[in-house]
């Protein structure tokens, strides 16, 4: 009798700790695929920006070519990614990319759409609020919180 009870103790120990590791196989498949569902979204928005948007202007230029480059190297990232953390570094991409494409929009005198979420890479950086000029190894450069002739390396 001990001997059965033994055993339906160990099948329900068992089949408790197979049915916990289903459940954590699900939990964990479900949030890789928010989490990548997430990245795809920002990635597509950015995918619209860099193809829509056309300027002259060095500053639109240059931000349109490096929200382009953010938009390749997303792709990349979101083709290759595998893991929750793959998938946050290529939203922070695409992200980045939004940034620019925002920059762009500023610039070509265009309305920079809705807010993004903060970069996670820029916490505590800063911003620029007024027109600044900085001497580097003999050179000056310009940077301000608007793009111009006088800032070519407006970079939001």
């Amino acid at each position: 009798m001990e001997l059965v009870l033994v055993a339906v103790l160990v099948v329900l120990l068992v089949g408790g700790f197979v049915w916990w590791r289903r459940e954590q196989a699900a939990r964990e498949a479900r949030s890789l695929a928010d989490v990548r569902a997430d990245a795809q979204r920002w990635y597509e928005r950015l995918g619209g920006q860099v193809m829509n948007l056309h300027g002259d202007e060095p500053a639109v230029r240059q931000a349109l070519v490096d929200a382009a480059e953010r938009y390749n190297a997303a792709g990349g990232q979101l083709e290759q990614a595998r893991t929750v953390n793959q998938y946050r570094l290529a939203r922070e991409t695409a992200l980045e990319g939004l940034a620019y494409a925002r920059a762009a929009r500023v610039a070509l005198g265009l309305d920079p759409g809705p807010e993004l979420p903060p970069l996670a890479a820029a916490e505590g950086a800063g911003e620029l609020t007024k027109e600044r000029q900085v001497q580097v190894q003999g050179q000056t450069f310009s940077a301000g919180p608007q793009p111009g002739r006088d800032t070519p390396y407006y970079y939001p």
